[in-house]
Order: C-alpha cells, then sequence, then structure tokens
C-alpha cells in the first residue's frame, strides 16, 4: 500500500477531528446570528462531536455560549421554587432527550421509579419523536407522577421556558438522562436558583453538554469518574445501573419451554443493538463467534436485537445454522434466563443487558482485551470474570466455562450474588440516598466551565479508532460537518435570522469545497435580504 494510501493512525485521527471541530466552532458568533442560530449551530457541533472524538469530552467554549444564553435572556423567566411541603414525599423530575422502547436507558428509569419508592417520580421529554413506552408511562403514573413531552425540536426556548417553570414548581431535584447534544436543559438551568440538578452520565464515552447546570453527576462506574475533571465536573457520586428481576422465579427449563428452546441445547447468548457489533480492525465479534462454534458443535448462539437486515455484511455469521437472529426485543429477560453463557458484544459493550444475565443467573465472558475501558462493561464483574488478554485466550476461557459446569455454575452464583447486591433493593437503594444527600446539600449553583484543548492520551486514540470504524463508513466528517451548517443556515433563513444564514454560508464556503448547494444558497439569501431591505425602505404608499 502506497504511503498516500495509508489510513491515517489514530492520534492523526484524533488530530483531523479536532481540526474540523475547532473551525465549526469558530462559526459561533453571537454578534453574527440570532440566539436560535447560534443554539441550533452549538447544538449541531456536539452531535459531531459525539460521533468523531475531538481529543476533548466538552468544551466551556462551546457550551458557554448557550449557558450565557439561558443565564441572561429574560424571556425564559425565573419563578421561584416551591419546595415540597414538610414530610410530603421527596419530588424528583427525570429529565431525558427521547425514551425509546429498546435500551437501557430507558429501562434504568423504570427501575429506578420502581425501586425509589419513598419519592414521586415524573418524566419531562425534550425531543421525544414517537410515542414513549406504555410501560415506562404506566409505570410512572402508577406513582402519582406525570409524563410531560414538551416541543424542543420547534421552540427550543419554549421547551426550556416551560421546563423551568414546571422544575421550579414541581421538583425537589432533577435528573438529567439527556442526549450530550441537547441545548434545551442549558437554557432552562442557567439561571441560579430553582431544584439542584444531577447529570446521569450514561453517556461517559461521548462528548457532552451539561456540566455548566449540573450540580453534581451520578456515576455508574468508576471509569466513568476517571475524566471528571475534562469535562469541568467538580462533584460526582456512585449510582450503579438499577435493575428489578422481571420474572425472579421464572427457571431455565421454563424459559426454554416458553422459548421452545430445547432442553440439552447448549445455549450462548448475546444481547444488544447491531451497532455495537461494529468490527474494528482489532475486535470482531462476528469472525470470533464463527471460531467459538467450530471448536463447540453443539453450542447455539442466539443474538437479541440483531435481525436478519443487520448481519448482511456478516453473511458467513447470518447463514451460519447454529445462528438465530432474534431481532429487538424489549424484554430479553427469558433468554438471559435460559442462556447457559453471556457472551458480552464488543467492541461496545451492553452494560444494562449483561448485568441482566447475571441477576437471572447466567455467567458472563467479558469482552477480550478491550481497547477502551469506556467502551466495555467494567461495573464490578470484571472482578469475579476478567477479561481476556487476547482472542485465544477468550476462546479458551468460553470453552472451560462450558465443559466446566460446576466452574460455571459458581461464578453465576457470585455475580448474582454481587448484583442483588450493588443493583437491586437496599443496597442500590443505599447508593441513591447517599447520591441524593450530596446533591441536596447546596443549592442549585450553574456556572460556566472552562474552555478545553484537545488530549491525545491512549483513551482518545482508542476512542477516534472506534469512531473511524463506526461512522466513516457511513459518512465522511468533512461531509456530515457541511450538513449541520448548511442545515442550520437554511433553519435560520427560515426563522427570518438572515444576517445568521449568510454568515454561515460565507464562512463555510472555503472548508465545503464551494459546494454547488452552499453557493446557490448564499444567493437566494443574498437576494431575500436585498428585497427586505428595499421593502423596508420603500414607503407603503408607493408600493
Amino acid at each position: 500500500m502506497s504511503a498516500d494510501r495509508m489510513p491515517p493512525s489514530a492520534e492523526q485521527t484524533v488530530a483531523d477531528n479536532w481540526a474540523t471541530y475547532r473551525q465549526l466552532r469558530r462559526l459561533c458568533q453571537p454578534d453574527k446570528m440570532s440566539a436560535g442560530t447560534l443554539t441550533a449551530l452549538v447544538e449541531g457541533i456536539a452531535t459531531v462531536a459525539s460521533q468523531y472524538h475531538p481529543g476533548c469530552f466538552s468544551d466551556g467554549a462551546l457550551e458557554n455560549l448557550v449557558f450565557d444564553i439561558g443565564r441572561t435572556d429574560p424571556a425564559l423567566g425565573a419563578p421561584a421554587h416551591e419546595p415540597a411541603s414538610a414530610g410530603g414525599p421527596r419530588r424528583v423530575l427525570h429529565l431525558a432527550s427521547e425514551v425509546a422502547g429498546i435500551g437501557g436507558l430507558t429501562r434504568t428509569i423504570k427501575h429506578w421509579v420502581a425501586l425509589d419508592r419513598s419519592s414521586v417520580h415524573s418524566l419531562v421529554l425534550t425531543r421525544q419523536r414517537e410515542p414513549a413506552p406504555e410501560w415506562l408511562v404506566a409505570a410512572i403514573r402508577e406513582q402519582g407522577g406525570t409524563v410531560t413531552e414538551l416541543p424542543g425540536n420547534a421552540d427550543p426556548f419554549g421547551a426550556a421556558r416551560a421546563l423551568r417553570s414546571l422544575a421550579r414548581r414541581s421538583a425537589d431535584l432533577v435528573v438529567m438522562q439527556i442526549g450530550g447534544y441537547d441545548t434545551v436543559p442549558l437554557l432552562a438551568f442557567a439561571a441560579a436558583g430553582g431544584p439542584p440538578v444531577a447529570f446521569l452520565n450514561h453517556c461517559d464515552h461521548e462528548f457532552w453538554m451539561g456540566s455548566t447546570v449540573a450540580d453534581c453527576v451520578f456515576q455508574h462506574r468508576e471509569a466513568s469518574g476517571r475524566i471528571d475533571t475534562r469535562r469541568g465536573v467538580t462533584r460526582s457520586a456512585p449510582v450503579p445501573i438499577p435493575l428489578v428481576q422481571a420474572r425472579p422465579d421464572l427457571t431455565r427449563a421454563q424459559a426454554r419451554a416458553e422459548l421452545g428452546i430445547p432442553a440439552d441445547r447448549l445455549v450462548l447468548l448475546t444481547v444488544g443493538r447491531a451497532i455495537k457489533f461494529t468490527p474494528t480492525p482489532t475486535q470482531n465479534f462476528f469472525r470470533t463467534a464463527l471460531q467459538l462454534l467450530s471448536r463447540l458443535p453443539t453450542a447455539h448462539l442466539y443474538a437479541v436485537g440483531m435481525g436478519p437486515g443487520d448481519a448482511t455484511a456478516e453473511p458467513e455469521f447470518a447463514a451460519h445454522p447454529r445462528v438465530h437472529l432474534c431481532g429487538p426485543n424489549p424484554d430479553p429477560s427469558r433468554h438471559q434466563t435460559a442462556a447457559d453463557l453471556f457472551l458480552e458484544p464488543y467492541p461496545f459493550g451492553s452494560a444494562t443487558a449483561l448485568l441482566e444475565a447475571c441477576l437471572a443467573g447466567t455467567a458472563p465472558v467479558l469482552a477480550p482485551a478491550p481497547p477502551l475501558d469506556l467502551l466495555a462493561t467494567n461495573h464490578g464483574v470484571e472482578r469475579f470474570a476478567p477479561a481476556a488478554r487476547d482472542e485465544t485466550a477468550y476462546l479458551d476461557q468460553v470453552c472451560r466455562l462450558v465443559e466446566r459446569a460446576d466452574e460455571r455454575e459458581a461464578l453465576a452464583g457470585r455475580l448474582r450474588e454481587f448484583v442483588r447486591g450493588d443493583n437491586t433493593g437496599a443496597g442500590w437503594l443505599g447508593h441513591l440516598e447517599a447520591a441524593y444527600t450530596e446533591l441536596l446539600t447546596r443549592p442549585h449553583t450553574p456556572k460556566r466551565v472552562p474552555a478545553t484543548e484537545p488530549q491525545f492520551a491512549e483513551t482518545d486514540r482508542a476512542l477516534a479508532a472506534w469512531h473511524t470504524a463506526l461512522f466513516t463508513k457511513k459518512a465522511r466528517l468533512a461531509d456530515v460537518a457541511n450538513n449541520w451548517v448548511f442545515d442550520t443556515a437554511y433553519r435560520a433563513r427560515r426563522a427570518g435570522d438572515l444576517a445568521g444564514a449568510f454568515f454561515l454560508l460565507r464562512k463555510w464556503l472555503r472548508p465545503a469545497g464551494f459546494e454547488r448547494r452552499f453557493l446557490s444558497a448564499l444567493a437566494k439569501v443574498s437576494v431575500a435580504g436585498t428585497v427586505g431591505r428595499f421593502r423596508r425602505a420603500t414607503p407603503e404608499a408607493q408600493l
């Protein structure tokens, strides 16, 4: 391969991502565009940074722009905070950008509500595109809470105004479980006063915004806290992933009977969305799984979350007679109980699904040689079942646990007790009460956070390399950046911010490679601006 065709090193990828990110950030000039255009632009840049790691996990130079708008805009209002009456239940307001029927975040909210019965829980959604899962809505309403959907996509300022008023009127504390791009909470909670706000760090592997308004960050695992300083986080508290076993009395035999799995079949299970299995140059779940099935001729692999259409790029895996692609399933509990072993998805693990399997009595095998701790399941399970050092050791580990039922069952028993103690019942509630106490010791005190520069540590290089495998097959970073700028300019023009649209199109014309659509849009905005100025300057009587 010639030098000009060699793939860039991970360090060079970080540098390239940072260069594009910095170029985008330079567009954020408050004096050149309306507050609405600036907010939309910041949101787009944060989204790009979460998918193409720029060597930083947050950046005050970007986040503070929206925070300052929320802090100073009188239109957002600042009603007085109304604390709960003495002796009344604590009012917890969960805030999410969007909840889906599939995924750990939605189940986290449901389990939190189910376990913390001393509080009344409500949920606000800022970007919900489809109806929220009925089972989540029912769980919240059964305990006296409400579910509110805000028009965040259409009007983030209106959504922020409603959120600020709702939180001050009906919450003692707020737990944000938002997407890291979401600007609505930054606008809503930028003003001092009101209930204290926590950020649940469920997306610790991504660039995210929220440090400006978070009084405390709730961490699911120790690995998250190791990069607190890179997010401007000064206070954090551990809150493990909450779990409630769906059917604690379900036996393996019953689960297999309900699923139509023969009682004597050797069942390997993995659970996760298809994106979690996207191969990288160093990790390929599909290749390793085929080797496992070759070494274990009686084993069957069940993949919950992946359907036939998701594995078209891996035809040998998809067509294997002992591979069962079960498709998405909001409740994989029967498969978790029926399995002999749970294989962690990789390169991106499914922590909730793996912990649920442990709770169901199924021993897990962690991903081999994870290149980045933020992508692997390391919520205490690794102390009992360490990850293999390489693929060969991983294959040996799985085969040994298959052959030695006593060792497998002993491991399953130890992990079941660990998860029961840390993620369920009184043990989990102990973590939660300590976190609540940490959060409630001080009033809500939002603050600006420092600007950041890129780093090229092992974490950054590994994350950028994973993003390269994950996203660049779909779209180049340059194309993604061009689309965000163009879409923001289009929305600015539709909203009447012609000056902002003109500025964005003109400044990004060269980075966009003088694309025809940018030239055409720039001409349209110029004409619209000229016509507008002419109309304003012409007396009505002459029109």
